[in-house]
């Protein structure tokens, strides 16, 4: 998200209920809290759902071993507004994250459980191979 989201949210978010964010690039939480803010004002409150897999957004800014706050290509979300079907029981399943790469969202469906996930695999072969 460059800067803070907002042409983003207004152009991408809002024609989709539910979007699959890769290289969020956020920088810290304070970017973060911005997005969210913006979300907030698009969306109303308690109108969307959003779950952020990137360290830089953790209160205390961990950044992985060869991180760069200046390396802002990687990160995944997603976002869903509130006619999804399940909306409330929405849930970021974090201890399923890789940082940065993978995130599991679930929700039910009735009685029948439904997982979202967002995979950013790397684009070098031999990453992507070592990922998998």
């Amino acid at each position: 998200m460059k800067d803070n989201g907002n042409i983003y949210i207004n152009q991408i978010l809002k024609n989709n209920n539910i979007c699959a964010i890769q290289e969020t690039k956020f920088k810290d939480i304070n970017h973060l809290e911005r997005f969210q803010f913006h979300l907030q004002h698009a969306y109303g409150q308690n109108n969307y759902f959003l779950a952020v897999n990137d360290p830089r957004t953790k209160p205390n800014g961990v950044i992985l071993d060869g991180d760069s706050m200046y390396n802002r290509s990687a990160g995944v979300s997603m976002v869903f507004d509130n006619n999804v079907l399940g909306f409330n029981s929405l849930q970021h399943i974090s201890e399923f994250d890789i940082p940065y790469r993978y995130m599991v969202v679930k929700t039910q469906w009735n009685d029948v459980p439904v997982y979202f996930h967002n995979v950013y695999a790397p684009v070098d072969r031999q990453h992507r191979a070592q990922f998998y």
